[in-house]
């Protein structure tokens, strides 16, 4: 299934662009746009890919010094040298790595526990790292951004329309995000 790598910017922040991966870029881009900042979100560059996760995880390693924040996607560079470096590796995404799980490439073992984190890391909140590159959560397969919108929502009343993962769920030590945007 194709899914849109994005790159968008806004003139209220013109040093920045946002890079990420959507099934729907136009309620992305809507739902941004509710998000108090003066000025809209405006599509600089819009791909249509079937390795489109791979590939923003590539895009934000590669800019990794030039984030902001790493728990956003937020890269100060000219959206254009960015959109080149999407269409210079959209079509090397090795078949190998398109095979393993995103947590396998991250040297994340099948099996291994996730611990939740918000500010600080909760023991009793795990979810298991299966093979197909989900996770098991409360006995359910399910995505990472999925349980933690769970469990922002039930253990802190966090009602959020969507939520990133990878930023909340722990393993020995660095957050999910931090594995993934170390892969070579």
């Amino acid at each position: 299934m194709k899914t849109t790598l994005y790159v968008i910017t806004n003139i209220s922040m013109p040093s920045l662009c946002k890079v990420g991966i959507t099934n729907n870029l136009e309620k992305r881009l809507n739902d941004l746009n509710k998000t108090g900042v003066p000025t809209r979100f405006q599509i600089y560059e819009s791909f249509e890919l079937e390795n489109a996760e791979l590939l923003e995880q590539e895009v934000l390693k590669h800019f990794s010094d030039k984030r902001l924040n790493r728990r956003r996607e937020f890269i100060e560079e000219h959206p254009e040298r960015v959109c080149d470096f999407i269409r210079e590796h959209k079509g090397k995404v090795r078949q190998e790595e398109e095979s393993k799980s995103k947590f396998a490439q991250a040297g994340i073992p099948d099996g291994a526990k996730l611990l939740f984190v918000d500010g600080e890391i909760y023991k009793n909140i795990v979810a298991i790292v299966l093979p197909n590159g989900k996770i098991k959560f409360k006995g359910k397969e399910t995505s990472l951004s999925t349980a933690a919108k769970d469990v922002l929502k039930k253990q802190f009343g966090k009602d959020w329309k969507a939520v990133q993962g990878t930023i909340y769920w722990t393993y020995q030590g660095k957050t999910v995000r931090e594995h993934f945007d170390s892969i070579a």
